[in-house]
């Protein structure tokens, strides 16, 4: 039950689209936008791997079309940023930025090694991940020589799961969960020397 399958799996497709938009609304607010759509995100042809020790017997076999795992096929980040001159410290900027981003669904694993099916209820199965959204927000002042800034990340806590394994512990069939940084506040202080 503690062995695991390393293999190449030969050619795989990652076929999409990337949107990268800056605007400037005027002197004080700028947006941003990029965003990824995977339309394909799949091994590109049948995979079978057999033990060396016993020709016969099929190791690992993968369909072409599985979903490439820790791989969502839409993220999307953007931003909304205001600012305005201000004459502290000789002269700079004071700034408010809010930023979004979302990341689709994925899996876990390549392979599912219990066929569990979505759910992932024994050792080593294939878990579907789910999406999330993070809100951050953040405000300073900035200048040449120095900069000045409060954060909150994760505004909203969101406990989203960046990995789910599942053979982590086998004795008492407990799984691993990996989740983002739960609500951090902080500040920043910066002196650039030149």
């Amino acid at each position: 039950p503690f062995q695991t399958v390393l293999a190449n799996v030969g050619d795989a497709v990652n076929d999409g689209v990337d949107v990268d938009i800056n605007f400037l609304v005027n002197d004080h607010i700028s947006l941003g936008l990029v965003a990824s759509y995977l339309f394909k995100n799949e091994i590109d042809e049948d995979v079978a791997v057999f033990d060396e020790r016993d020709p016969e017997d099929l190791a690992l076999y993968l369909p072409a079309g599985t979903q490439l795992p820790l791989t969502s096929d839409t993220k999307v980040s953007a931003f909304a940023q205001f600012s305005w001159p201000v004459y502290w410290f000789g002269s700079g900027d004071v700034y408010l930025r809010m930023q979004y981003s979302h990341t689709g669904d994925s899996w876990n694993r390549l392979v599912d090694n219990d066929a569990a099916g979505d759910e992932g209820t024994g050792y080593g199965g294939r878990v579907k991940q789910p999406a999330y959204t993070l809100w951050d927000l953040r405000g300073g002042f900035s200048s040449a020589d120095w900069e000045f800034s409060a954060y909150i990340d994760n505004l909203t806590d969101e406990r989203a799961v960046v990995f789910h394994d599942t053979n982590a512990d086998l004795f008492w069939g407990r799984d691993n969960i990996r989740t983002l940084r739960p609500r951090t506040y902080g500040v920043s202080l910066r002196r650039y020397f030149r």
